[in-house]
């Protein structure tokens, strides 16, 4: 009997980023951020051909803002940081009534790059919607780009300024897996000390 192709991961081999964008009259005078989910775990079943994901919502960070869409160290002061955490999970996820984040789903099969085909349902500030992913193999790791409507989820996106100054109600949501750092025996011991995260190696 074979054993089980069931792989877990945590933040140290999964990553997941969003990015939001400006729009607006006055959309020079903000930034375009991106966020970090810091705690999470993702599960793969190879054999049954199921996915699950779970994002403590509370645990969201503000890596900072980006410019020409990369990140930008150091751009965005710590009062900033503190006050768009606090809005991020009050107003746009109300994380007291809906502390996590939730994506269930079944792999359809190969991409032509050696990824997976994903369709599943992402439960997020209480509300369900079908979503679907396509991976790419990309070495050890493996990656994902998927837009997601704030207003299919209840989110009523940021507005300052008399509307002159809004966040895009279009997010893009990042993830990537290292596929060798799964957290099984075998795994850990295959990654090491010294293996770099998602994040690091992108």
């Amino acid at each position: 009997m074979t054993a089980r192709e069931a792989l877990h991961y945590d933040a140290t081999g999964a990553e997941v980023l969003v990015h939001t964008a400006r729009e607006g009259v006055l959309s020079a005078v903000g930034h375009d951020l991106e966020l970090v989910a810091t705690v999470l775990s993702v599960d793969v079943d190879l054999d049954v051909g199921t996915v699950e994901a779970r994002i403590d919502a509370r645990a969201i960070r503000l890596r900072g803002a980006l410019v020409e869409g990369r990140l930008v160290a150091g751009s965005v002061s710590a009062s900033d940081t503190r006050t768009i955490e606090q809005h991020l999970r009050e107003d746009v996820l109300a994380v007291a009534r809906h502390p996590e984040i939730h994506f269930v789903g079944a792999l359809f099969g190969a991409t032509p790059s050696g990824g997976h085909r994903v369709e599943g349902t992402l439960t997020l500030r209480g509300v369900s919607r079908p979503l679907r992913i396509e991976t790419r193999r990309d070495g050890v790791f493996e990656r994902a780009e998927v837009a997601i409507e704030q207003s299919d989820f209840g989110i009523e996106p940021f507005r300052a300024m008399l509307g002159a100054l809004r966040v895009r109600s279009q997010v893009v949501v990042q993830l990537c897996l290292r596929r060798d750092a799964a957290l099984d025996g075998a795994a850990a011991d295959a990654v090491g000390p010294d293996a770099k995260t998602p994040h690091e190696s992108s």
